[in-house]
């Protein structure tokens, strides 16, 4: 049986360092115990109710999704229906809920996982470097 910090799997495990994220989105882990014994990973693209339910079928410590749970901090944890409740029911579970978002989308290895599972050749990156994205907005004026 493993000790894992579920904070440094994907720096340590997978060479997916939370460092390249987005200052404002959330990675790592976001609620758990980060000292928890970790046997068993239950993998979702979004951290979902039916994804947590998953998890604890599967018997899973941590619930590692792409997509966090929350961007910004949780003024409460309490039940709630839906999404919201996710936080509070993966916590009263005794699961960890742990994301990788804008550090996976950043990371070459993981840029390219998606097309190399769907058998596509990797053409070029969306986006270059760990610089910001800036939103362009052009308009005409009105005669």
């Amino acid at each position: 049986m493993s000790r894992w910090s579920a904070e440094l799997v994907w720096d340590r495990d997978l060479g997916i360092p939370c460092a390249g994220a987005e200052s404002s989105d959330g990675v790592g882990l976001l609620a758990g115990d980060p000292e928890a014994v970790v046997e068993r990973v239950f993998v979702s693209l979004d951290p979902s109710p039916d994804a947590l339910k998953g998890a604890i079928a599967a018997g899973a410590q941590v619930l590692l999704t792409h997509h966090p749970a929350f961007l910004d901090p949780l003024k409460r944890l309490a039940p709630a229906p839906g999404s919201k409740g996710v936080p509070y029911d993966a916590v009263r579970a005794g699961i960890a809920l742990v994301s990788c978002h804008t550090n996976l989308d950043r990371a070459p290895e993981g840029a390219d996982a998606l097309p190399l599972v769907l058998g596509t050749p990797v053409l070029a990156p969306l986006e270059l470097g760990a610089q910001p994205v800036t939103l362009v907005i052009t308009y005409a004026l009105s005669d």
